[in-house]
């Protein structure tokens, strides 16, 4: 498994835009095209990359024309997740929030979710999750304060992203059909990890397989990470 998160905020620098639109699809590249926002498109040219850097450390690439790597198809599945159709024997799931994309690759069926740290909002919570994750919300909100309680729950919220992204299923299965407490998911076998990252944002992995303790960091500013694209 190969979990990878990177601060976006280096696209800022156009010459990094322009170097990276080279290792876009053009699908890719017209969503580039059609966003208004600076910050959207560097959240776009994020993840396109990890996707990208990602599939070429596993000898893979999305081009046709990659060289020795084996080119990969991607298809959707029933609810819209992308998978390797044809190249690849593997899972993928990306994420993007914030200042952050990130990125994970793994053998098994995956997921990932990084998000700004949100207040918790329990009437949301109460709706929307299990009733042993509100009262554990309320907890914290208690005994720790309305800033602890913000991380619980935006760490919930993750967790639910992760599982839902791994199995498939997007928004048809309801938040509340399943507890993220533990760090198995009952009767499922799917398995989470979460961490709390700097400037206010937590990540969320979740994978049939145990998860990976170490998130590799990737920065566009080091040359390192072009030269393993092929630069």
């Amino acid at each position: 498994m190969e979990i990878y998160i990177m601060d976006v905020r280096a696209f800022a620098d156009e010459a990094l835009s322009e170097k990276g639109l080279r290792f876009l699809l053009p699908e890719r590249r017209a969503q580039l095209g059609r966003l208004r926002r600076e910050t959207d498109r560097w959240r776009c040219m994020g993840a396109g990359l990890l996707l990208e850097y990602g599939m070429r450390q596993r000898g893979c690439t999305l081009f046709a024309d990659g060289g020795d790597r084996t080119p990969v198809t991607l298809e959707n599945g029933a609810h819209g997740k992308p998978y390797p159709a044809t190249g690849g024997h593997f899972s993928f799931n990306l994420s993007h929030s914030g200042h952050y994309a990130a990125a994970v690759f793994a053998d098994t069926s995956v997921g990932i979710d990084v998000e700004a740290v949100r207040p918790a909002k329990l009437a949301l919570a109460k709706r929307f999750f299990r009733q042993e994750e509100t009262a554990y919300l309320q907890e914290i909100c208690e005994r720790e304060g309305s800033a602890r309680a913000d991380v619980a729950f935006t760490r919930l919220w993750t967790r639910k992203e992760s599982y839902i992204k791994a199995v498939g299923e997007g928004i048809r299965l309801p938040l509340a059909d399943f507890s993220v407490l533990s760090d198995t998911v009952a009767d499922s076998g799917y398995r989470l990890r979460t961490w709390t990252l700097p400037d206010g944002y937590v990540l969320t992995v979740c994978a049939q397989s145990p998860v990976d303790d170490q998130v590799q960091w990737l920065c566009a500013r080091d040359a390192q990470f072009w030269h393993a694209l092929g630069i």
